[in-house]
């Protein structure tokens, strides 16, 4: 799909500023010392030639000759066509018609009907093309066609032998038919909200520009009319002043005058060398600062990043020391808790040895009694 514009004024701006472009760079001057000689409009179209020349479009002598069609292809991700707003038109010096033909917009390649006025048919053939689109490979699209036909097929095996079939099979076979219709009503209606939010996002893009241009313009009528009114009583000034100067001064100081015209020149001329002098040292100063700025808030990110690393390691180093003072607590604690035991066992052992030499002694005490009163303990 392809998009056609026309613009005899812009096109005739984008070939002076190339070949400008080209002889200063044949003057040796680099892309830094070229950018100073532009205005941010003049950047901005320069930025244009670079997106048409890596799409193919190597030269402007013929390609884009002024008051041809120049088609281009569909626009890349995150490149706005809506910049080329402000100058293209229809071709024709005497329209103030803008136009920009969008592939949202419209179908191209000739067609000029807007989606949104399409009948059905049109509509469901601009989505199968646009899905086609969407395959890796033909090979890809050649099976889905034939899985698609196949299934053509069994619908209509099924079209035609539903009375052979039991009510259950054509019962849940209309329930399949109705869910796939269903998605397909769906799948068409979120395709249309899509193209329709893309819409309104593009015409969204061309009222601010419209606005910007507008704005732009006022400020520049203001600016010119600024600048008529300087000018008018600058010269009411030297009207004046001249006037003066002649029914004042006799004619032998006619030469002291003109000498005094020409002083007054060339210090006015030296003034706008130095203000023209003090611009460019402050564009190379703001320059400076600039690439300052970006070393600092690069610096500040490696160190943010740096600081950032620093932590988690240090955390993961804490982590890890904590995981092993509670692996030597929990062997410190297994291991007095066998201690303990061991000596709980001594103990008792020792107690039940005092226990059994108690009992001893007190049976050999008996034994004697027993001997000596044998009656008693008949």
């Amino acid at each position: 799909m392809e998009q056609k514009y026309k613009g005899r004024q812009y096109l005739e701006k984008l070939k002076t500023l190339d070949k400008i472009d080209n002889r200063l760079k044949e003057r040796g001057m680099n892309e830094k010392e070229r950018k100073k000689m532009y205005t941010k409009e003049e950047l901005k179209m320069l930025d244009e030639i670079k997106a048409l020349k890596s799409r193919g479009f190597r030269t402007f002598k013929n390609e884009l000759d002024v008051g041809d069609d120049v088609s281009i292809s569909p626009p890349k991700e995150g490149y706005n066509y809506a910049e080329l707003e402000e100058e293209f038109g229809d071709g024709n010096n005497n329209s103030q018609k803008k136009e920009v033909n969008t592939f949202i917009q419209k179908l191209g390649n000739g067609d000029n009907r807007r989606i949104d006025t399409l009948s059905n048919e049109d509509y469901d053939n601009f989505i199968d093309d646009q899905i086609k689109d969407k395959y890796k490979s033909k090979d890809e699209f050649i099976k889905v066609q034939n899985q698609e036909e196949s299934q053509k097929d069994l619908d209509n095996f099924l079209q035609k032998n539903k009375n052979k079939l039991s009510d259950s099979y054509n019962s849940n076979n209309n329930k399949e038919q109705e869910r796939q219709k269903k998605e397909e009503e769906q799948r068409k209606e979120e395709e249309r909200k899509k193209i329709e939010e893309q819409r309104k996002k593009i015409e969204e893009e061309k009222r601010k520009r419209e606005e910007e241009i507008k704005k732009r313009k006022e400020e520049e009528e203001e600016n010119n009319r600024l600048n008529q009114q300087i000018e008018k009583k600058k010269r009411e000034e030297e009207e004046k002043k001249k006037k003066e100067d002649e029914e004042r001064k006799k004619k032998e100081e006619e030469k002291k005058n003109e000498e005094q015209i020409k002083k007054r020149k060339q210090e006015e001329e030296e003034e706008e060398n130095k203000r023209y002098k003090q611009k460019i040292e402050k564009k190379q100063k703001e320059d400076e600062e600039y690439e300052e700025q970006k070393k600092r808030e690069k610096e500040e990110k490696n160190k943010r990043e740096n600081e950032e690393k620093k932590k988690r390691e240090d955390e993961e180093r804490r982590k890890r020391e904590d995981e092993e003072r509670k692996q030597r607590e929990d062997e410190d604690e297994e291991k007095n808790k066998k201690q303990n035991e061991e000596i709980k066992k001594q103990e008792e052992g020792k107690k039940q040895e005092e226990e059994n030499k108690k009992q001893n002694n007190g049976l050999e005490g008996f034994e004697e009694i027993e001997e000596d009163y044998p009656d008693d303990f008949e």
